[in-house]
């Protein structure tokens, strides 16, 4: 037993208590401090953010800076897929095809040296195709001089990926002018520009189409990367038509659904929105009534 245990020891409830809020207040002073403090240096300009890195890891943060600073000074977006090493213990970092073609002397430097290397399988770096040569601008999101080449992104974007949620369509002008989300002076300024796109309401949720390309079928495009429950009913109803069978003899036609669609876990709230797809196609309700009787005869 140390000195510290015979002190402590020693000392009565009541002061061990009173020892104990004091540390506690002390604590929580302390955590005050460093948040004023942080605010403050915030506000200077002056955070910063320090990581440890491995070693055998170093040249690969290195090209990642790189690809960083080069998509930051050209003005376009940089998307990251971690994919882990084979051991568990991180993952690497390797620039895609599209930065190739403009990669900058830092990383060609990066690239080429001997130094430091990583055995780490690479990340798949990509860049996301851009609609427009101009580039756009967050500044001018809602001047009136904006509101055409605004009406033009957002025609663009419909045309490429409608029909699509009213919402999805909000959020990804927002991210294309570097807003996380679209809150609500950007909803009302993309809704006012949407011009000659049409909005049809599915179950409570408004689709934004192309104009006059509406149709009760539209193809389903697979393999992308979609929510399930992004995807109009009118393009799940093209997949339904073409596996009718294959839904006619399922025990749970929604996990079927699901299956044929890649989503990889029907959670509750994607099996409620598959039901209610199913529920609206022409032969939904036979489908469902076949499935119950099925369901009916193996539990007899």
């Amino acid at each position: 037993m140390n000195d510290d245990d015979l002190i402590w020891n020693s000392l009565s409830r009541r002061e061990k208590e009173s020892l104990g809020r004091f540390g506690l207040t002390s604590r929580i002073r302390k955590r005050h401090a460093n948040q004023r403090s942080r605010e403050r240096k915030r506000a200077e300009g002056l955070v910063r953010m320090e990581i440890d890195i491995r070693p055998e890891h170093r040249a690969d943060v290195r090209k990642l800076v790189a690809l960083y600073s080069a998509a930051r000074n050209a003005g376009e977006a940089l998307r990251v897929m971690r994919v882990p090493m084979l051991d568990g213990g991180g993952s690497a970092v390797l620039e895609g095809e599209g930065y190739r073609g403009t990669e900058t002397p830092d990383q060609a430097t990066l690239r080429d040296d001997p130094g430091e290397s990583s055995p780490c399988p690479p990340v798949s770096v990509e860049r996301p195709e851009r609609r427009s040569s101009s580039r756009v601008s967050q500044n001018d999101f809602f001047s009136d001089d904006y509101s055409t080449r605004l009406t033009q992104i957002i025609a663009e974007i419909v045309e490429t990926d409608g029909p699509l949620p009213l919402e999805l369509l909000r959020r990804k002008v927002a991210r294309l002018h570097g807003w996380h989300r679209a809150g609500g002076l950007i909803s009302a300024r993309i809704d006012a520009c949407l011009r000659a796109a049409e909005r049809h309401d599915e179950a409570g949720t408004p689709f934004v189409w192309a104009p006059a390309t509406r149709a009760s079928r539209i193809t389903f495009r697979a393999g992308t990367d979609r929510d399930i429950r992004e995807i109009s009913r009118h393009e799940l109803a093209d997949l339904f038509d073409r596996n009718a069978a294959v839904l006619k003899d399922a025990v749970d036609p929604a996990r079927e659904c699901a299956r044929l669609a890649g989503v990889g876990r029907l959670t509750p709230a994607i099996r409620a929105y598959l039901e209610g797809c199913l529920a609206w196609w022409p032969i939904g309700d036979d489908l469902h009534q076949a499935a119950e009787d099925r369901r009916q005869s193996q539990a007899a």
